[in-house]
């Protein structure tokens, strides 16, 4: 797969009806700079979210953003 032909399919939205909970942890040696309502935490190892929320919650965006350096 060419360069262009992998960013451009990285860069699509999805949207995944159905989770009740998203678990996202990080390869050995490495961390996450996490940020929750504007409030950043940094060296995060895993987070998980659920969907017990008691509101009128139906979407949750999440973005995943990766350093050049990846």
């Amino acid at each position: 797969m060419r360069t262009k032909e992998r960013i451009e399919s990285e860069q699509k939205n999805q949207c995944i009806d159905g989770i009740s909970r998203l678990i996202c942890s990080t390869k050995q040696h490495t961390t996450l700079k996490l940020y929750i309502d504007g409030v950043e935490w940094n060296n995060v190892k895993f987070f998980q979210v659920s969907s017990q929320w008691q509101t009128h919650v139906k979407h949750f965006p999440v973005a995943l953003f990766r350093s050049k350096d990846d």
